[in-house]
């Protein structure tokens, strides 16, 4: 977005994405660009990393078009957008099979495209015309890339007099230096963009005028957003809703609809909601004025306030088996950011009270021996101490596990088995669904005041040591990070562990107080039947043979090397996929 010597604005398509996704920001950005004053600004600091991936996935897609013979130009960073734009016309005009970094304009609207394919079909250019690629590091394709997508294949009509009948969107592959191409068509997504485009620019013009009034919420933007700072500190001051902890959205505006409009005003309605809603259950209110009237009171008095909440059968402290000295606590570190998927990067655990191992994984292979390590170290231990589980906090270990299974096809049958004797033990759900504590939100951090925990490693200067030994790994240099950073990103992960094992301690004293029976497990060892063992085993020995002589690493294989993991793989995919919906029953 640039505002113009005549006083209106260029927009691009991000500046529509960010619009759709949080009006407030949008206007945030027109005041700084027009010279209004404006808060201070933030910055991602994952930026520059996907900047560089996105630079990398991109280029990488082009060497692959030019292994299939195809002629790929691509326009350099003209000074002269004239220039730059007259480029273009020519390359399409000469019909170059991929031109990359395509300049592209139709009135208000500028912005480059990462791709313009040709294809066969009639247009202003000829027998032929270009749809627009774009190399996204996503491997699901989001909203905001259709929005996208669509823009610039509107603005590729001004040029060629059709917008193509798709546009696609280029996403890394399973396999390394492999893609996955989407294809979606213009005519479905077209309307809905048009809506889009129309209303941004009629609020661009309310902006740009000082006419636009908006109000910071909390959205998905939230997470990226350069605004999100003041916009938080402006929340506190109004005591604003989403302060109440697990208080969506939706609830939020319906609250807000009936007049409830700060936090303080929900604690009021703990006995008694004062209107009948339109959407969720008057529960589910009166459980969020419960959370607000606690943490109003631990404000109030300068001190943590817990509730204990009515006990049931199945919920809460019910669902704690009797604690082990043996159980086993886990946390993950990952990086959403690796290719593939992301990488569980560090893997931390203890055996009861005993000191935490951690194993590092930098690449994919590692990750593998990382998994597998963890998975024989817990069988073995529930062998020797049947009464142990795996204890964790969130739901984010067990996704893990899970994911890990299907991505490296490996210990499929002993994840299968602790799952099918419920050896996890979750304790967000039993925190949740047994107290209301006055936090603002239920992460282990926040309750730590709950449970008396104190952190080795000091959470203020974590977030640039952290995000130096993920920067380093995604990037394939892991050697680059310091070793202060590891040894950080280390302890805080070992305070992770331990904390999960002072929180089982007092979770399992308020069950003893609390008179609450320990929850009992199956009387299973998880092994499935025979019949079903014999015939695994069967595939097993296939896939075994199969394997034989591959190498660890991805990199090391040829085209019969892969054709065989490819076998291999497939031997046993539909059933392992479909085990997903199985392990819901044992979530």
């Amino acid at each position: 977005m640039r505002l113009k010597p005549e006083g209106s604005l260029d927009l691009s398509p991000s500046d529509l994405t960010t619009f759709t996704a949080c009006a407030h920001a949008s206007r945030l950005d027109i005041d700084a660009v027009v010279g209004r004053p404006v808060p201070e600004r933030g910055r991602d600091p994952d930026a520059d990393l996907l900047a560089e991936l996105g630079r990398r996935h991109e280029g990488a897609y082009l060497d692959h078009l030019r292994a299939q013979g195809l002629e790929v130009e691509t326009i350099g960073a003209l000074e002269d957008p004239d220039e730059a734009r007259a480029r273009l016309l020519e390359l399409m005009r000469a019909g170059v099979d991929v031109i990359a970094q395509a300049p592209l304009r139709d009135g208000a609207w500028r912005g480059v495209a990462d791709v313009l394919r040709r294809v066969e079909g009639a247009s202003a250019l000829g027998a032929f015309h270009y749809e627009v690629e774009d190399t996204k590091l996503a491997t699901t394709t989001r909203a905001a890339t259709v929005l996208q997508l669509l823009t610039y294949a509107r603005m590729l009509e001004r040029l060629q007099g059709v917008p193509g009948e798709y546009v696609h969107v280029v996403a890394p592959g399973v396999a390394p230096d492999s893609f996955a191409r989407s294809s979606l068509r213009v005519d479905d997504y077209d309307a809905v963009t048009g809506r889009a485009t129309r209303r941004f620019e009629a609020f661009a013009d309310s902006a740009v005028a000082g006419e636009a009034r908006t109000v910071p919420e909390p959205v998905d933007h939230c997470a990226v957003c350069g605004w999100w700072a003041s916009c938080r500190a402006r929340w506190r001051d109004q005591d604003h809703l989403s302060l109440v902890a697990n208080l969506g959205g939706t609830r939020r505006a319906e609250l807000e609809r009936h007049g409830v409009d700060t936090r303080r005003a929900l604690a009021e309605r703990r006995h008694g909601i004062g209107f009948k809603p339109e959407y969720g259950r008057a529960e589910a209110y009166l459980s969020a004025a419960h959370q607000a009237e606690v943490q109003v009171r631990s404000e109030d008095a300068a001190a943590l306030q817990v509730d204990r909440l009515p006990l049931t059968a199945d919920d809460g402290l019910a669902r704690l088996p009797r604690r082990s000295g043996a159980d086993v606590y886990v946390d993950l570190e990952g990086t959403p950011f690796f290719a593939g998927g992301g990488l569980e990067y560090l893997w931390g655990w203890s055996i009861g009270d005993g000191p935490v191992t951690h194993v590092w994984a930098f690449d994919r292979v590692s990750e593998r021996r990382a998994f597998e390590r963890f998975i024989d170290t817990v069988g073995e231990h529930l062998v020797r101490h049947p009464d142990a589980h795996v204890v964790h906090f969130g739901p984010y270990e067990v996704s893990a596990f899970r994911r890990l299974m299907g991505r490296h096809a490996t210990r499929e049958e002993e994840l299968d088995a602790l799952l099918r004797r419920e050896a996890f033990v979750d304790l967000l759900p039993v925190v949740r669904q047994g107290f209301r504590v006055g936090v603002e939100a239920y992460s282990l951090k926040d309750l730590e005041r709950l449970h008396g925990f104190v952190r080795d490693e000091d959470l203020r200067t974590l977030g640039p040591l952290k995000r130096e030994v993920e920067h380093a790994t995604v990037l394939g240099t892991p050697e680059a990070a310091r070793d202060v950073a590891r040894d950080a990103v280390a302890r805080y992960n070992a305070d992770d562990v331990l904390s999960t094992v002072a929180l089982h301690r007092w979770l399992e004293a308020e069950r003893e107080a609390q008179g609450v029976a320990p929850k009992q497990l199956p009387d299973t060892e998880g092994e499935p039947n025979e019949t079903l063992s014999e015939a695994r085993q069967r595939v097993q020995d296939l896939v075994d043979a199969l394997m034989a002589g591959v190498p660890e690493d991805p990199v090391e294989h040829d085209d019969d090397t892969r054709a065989k993991v490819l076998l291999a793989h497939l031997l046993d995919f539909e059933r392992r996929e479909a085990k997903v919906a199985f392990w819901e029953l044992y979530a």
